[in-house]
């Protein structure tokens, strides 16, 4: 069993994943994706406050006739909270309404900032997935172009989503209408033909929306190649796909019940938010760990396929990884009583294996080629050599026998003159 499991880990897809996941959890993946589920939500309430005071300005400048209809339906809504109060908040709908101005501009400016504070700890998730060490300081401007540079990040992230978003309905409200003119509604093959075509519609928007994550947030000596943006994206895309379909099925379960129908939304959003999150950080694990170790300078067994020789991949290791990952092993090994023969491990520590010899040995006759002798280990339990230790017991015995036979005689003498004295009296 255990060389069958070895062979699958050998297997060069399956050790990316492997590796994936290790570095997913080694850059404490989870707790990024919280912090980003956390400053997605915060960001999202001066977001609907601009948002508001977009639609206040379309609703007073240019559609004011859809205000009546707006208020009449906000006052619908709020049928049940009474007369005085649902005046009260019908005033308080239309003075924002009004006061786009204001409105507008206060959720503008601190959804920049928010928002950009929101990038930056995307930006930081991404980066510490994709570094070769997780150890290393994140490079970082003056904090005013670095805070400009995220609000620039933010706008181009935010128009690619809404081009994902609209293409994404506009093929989908366009299906029943393309199928109509072509009179093929009532064909059961033209409307599943028809909705592939949202799907690869949204597929296509979701892969340029990683494709931008993957090409501008990490740091310029770590981005990747084409082709592991190209696939990195496609996985993302794939993925994407999926949470948003998953959403729909959940919204489309709580809409059944009214208590669940109130909080729905808020839970599938912040679901959908958690995620999301963590299918970026999880597909940069897996690009990242295309040409680099799961873990800097710590053995991994999925780090083996990366040492074959391959011309496509160029690998990516910290300095002094590779001796380190093999006295990571080595420790482990002997942590764990595996005795296991590593060839390569005994070749590469040559010297040190002579050196701890002569320790043990004493002097060895010159000549002798430190890679063909035994691989000899000290023995952990003793604090001295063997011959040093029993020579030292012989040396020990001897001066003890030697001071014990001088007092004994001495004390043989005194107890004999004591009983000479009293037999002469």
């Amino acid at each position: 069993m255990k060389k069958r499991v070895d062979r699958l880990m050998a297997k060069p897809w399956v050790a990316h994943i492997l590796r994936m996941q290790a570095r997913y959890t080694n850059r404490l993946g989870n707790q990024f994706a919280g912090a980003i589920t956390y400053f997605s939500v915060l960001a999202l309430v001066p977001i609907i406050l601009f948002a508001f005071g977009i639609t206040g300005m379309v609703l007073t400048v240019l559609r004011p006739d859809l205000m009546a209809m707006v208020l009449q339906s906000a006052g619908d809504a709020l049928a049940g909270f009474g007369g005085s109060l649902q005046e009260t908040i019908l005033g308080q709908i239309e003075e924002a309404l009004t006061n786009w101005g204001v409105t507008g501009g206060i959720g503008l400016a601190t959804a920049l900032y928010a928002g950009a504070g929101w990038v930056a700890n995307i930006k930081s998730a991404v980066r510490a997935q994709w570094r070769p060490e997780f150890d290393t300081n994140e490079s970082k401007r003056f904090i005013v172009w670095e805070t400009l540079a995220n609000m620039g990040l933010l706008v181009g992230l935010l128009i690619i989503v809404a081009i994902t978003v609209g293409v994404s309905q506009v093929a989908t409200s366009l299906k029943d209408v393309v199928l109509g003119l072509l009179n093929l509604d009532g064909e059961a093959w033209a409307r599943w033909a028809f909705s592939v075509g949202p799907m690869v519609v949204s597929l296509a928007a979701g892969w340029l929306l990683f494709l931008y994550i993957f090409r501008f947030f990490p740091e310029r000596e770590n981005r990747p190649s084409r082709s592991s943006l190209a696939w990195g994206g496609l996985i993302g895309a794939v993925g994407l796909m999926a949470l948003q379909y998953l959403s729909g099925i959940i919204m489309g379960a709580f809409s059944g019940n009214a208590a669940a129908a109130v909080f729905g939304p808020i839970i599938v959003l912040m679901l959908f938010f958690n995620l999301f999150a963590r299918l970026i950080l999880y597909v940069c694990a897996w690009v990242a760990t295309r040409n680099q170790p799961a873990v800097a300078r710590e053995y991994n067994k999925a780090d083996e396929p990366l040492r074959a020789v391959r011309h496509d991949v160029e690998v990516m290791a910290v300095p002094g990884h590779w001796s380190a990952a093999r006295e990571d092993r080595r420790r482990k090994e002997q942590a764990s009583g595996d005795s296991t023969d590593d060839s390569g491990i005994r070749e590469d520590s040559a010297r040190q294996a002579w050196n701890r010899q002569r320790s043990v040995r004493g002097p060895q006759p010159r000549g002798g080629d430190p890679r063909t002798m035994p691989h000899l280990e000290p023995d952990a339990r003793q604090s001295v050599p063997q011959d040093v230790a029993a020579r030292g017991v012989r040396i020990g015995m001897g001066a003890g026998w030697v001071a014990g036979t001088a007092a004994g005689v001495g004390l043989g003498a005194i107890i004999a003159g004591l009983v000479g004295k009293l037999f002469r009296r």
